[in-house]
């Protein structure tokens, strides 16, 4: 298969951010005791894990039939997502600082290197250390999809059980005492969570027509498992929710969310396969999807600053709280404003730095960031 521009990826990796957008507006505009709100962002947090379905697959097909040096890769990879991991960690820390006051010099350096080096500033930013760990290990997955093609159904199923097994453990076995404990706190960071995903995406990336053929083939079998799968999940999070705090019960790596996790992801796809494949053209929508994706990741980097400078803002909106209108006018200031400076850094020299991306207005052809 020849290797170059997957507009179809484009177009889900734009959809897959614009849900995690919405999962953050309205969870950070709404109670998230309400059992509406916990379920909306338990459901489109499958989110982080078909990000990393993408990131494995643009990055495995990019490579394809190509020489991967594992050092020029790093080095590459690395570069555009640790400066601005680093720099958009000091913005927010600043932020927090400025709202809650300055410790002194030792004890604000100290919680700066914990942000760091867990990725707690702030809500988000702990995705790009996810990011981090499966660039370091996509070499050795390519490697292994090339040289062993007849086992790329066991890896998938490998990789499964360790995804499967790792969220049993975080979420049903109680958190030991002693230095273990650091798994559970810090579980959403680790990339064992995201095994399946990772393995899968590099595989998908092997056999990426005949994924395609046999989702639009068999999409009215695909669209009733994810509704039954979805159903299942939040059937599964009202029961632990009679029994928690709600926000608890929503945590997106419950066991129970992964049957939904990989049926909305294969679901993405397809829709995207789908809208591509009869309405794109090249001046029209792969245009406006490649220039989505180029964004993407700034878009991700960005949009809690400006939902919060939203939130905070004295405005008409106060009129309007725990409205549905309300929730729907701030998502869309959110993403307006995020492309807005998106797009100013983008003819800046703080492009590279804030964003990973080179100072120009033309998308990449092999580009991929993460989010």
């Amino acid at each position: 298969m020849p290797v170059g521009r997957l507009t179809n990826v484009d177009l889900m990796r734009v959809i897959v951010f614009t849900f995690v957008i919405s999962a953050h507006v309205v969870t950070y505009t709404l109670d998230q005791e309400e059992l509406p709100v916990a379920a909306w962002g338990l459901t489109v947090h499958f989110a982080r894990y078909a990000f990393v379905f993408v990131s494995a697959l643009v990055l495995c097909h990019g490579y394809q039939d190509r020489n991967l040096s594992a050092c020029r890769f790093w080095r590459r990879r690395l570069a555009a997502v640790v400066p601005p991991y680093v720099l958009w960690t000091l913005i927010y820390y600043g932020i927090d600082t400025a709202q809650y006051g300055w410790p002194g010099l030792v004890p604000w350096l100290q919680l700066l290197l914990l942000h760091l080096v867990w990725g707690t500033e702030w809500y988000h930013l702990y995705f790009l250390l996810v990011a981090i760990q499966l660039y370091l290990v996509l070499p050795a997955l390519r490697w292994m999809t090339d040289q062993w093609p007849a086992a790329h159904g066991l890896m998938i199923g490998i990789a499964a059980v360790i995804q499967l097994g790792y969220m049993t453990l975080i979420n049903l076995v109680p958190a030991p005492a002693g230095p273990w404990v650091i798994i559970w706190e810090h579980a959403e960071k680790s990339l064992p969570l995201y095994a399946l995903f990772a393995v899968g995406g590099a595989v998908a990336a092997r056999h990426l027509d005949q994924l395609e053929t046999g989702l639009l083939r068999h999409w009215r079998l695909l669209v009733p498992i994810g509704v039954l799968s979805l159903l299942g999940t939040l059937v599964a999070f009202n029961l632990r929710a009679a029994g928690t705090a709600t926000w608890s019960a929503a945590a997106a790596s419950f066991p129970s969310v992964l049957p939904w996790a990989v049926a909305a992801t294969l679901i993405c796809l397809l829709a995207s396969t789908a809208w591509t494949r009869h309405h794109a053209t090249p001046r029209g929508i792969n245009h406006i999807v490649r220039a989505g994706a180029r964004r993407a990741f700034g878009v991700f980097l960005i949009h809690p600053l400006l939902l919060w400078i939203i939130v905070i803002t004295p405005s008409p909106l106060d009129q309007l709280p725990g409205t549905l209108s309300r929730v729907l006018i701030i998502f869309i200031l959110t993403i307006t404003g995020s492309l807005a400076v998106v797009e100013l850094l983008l003819h800046t020299s703080l492009s590279k730095p804030l964003l990973g991306r080179s100072r120009t207005t033309r998308p990449s052809q092999t580009e991929l960031q993460p989010g």
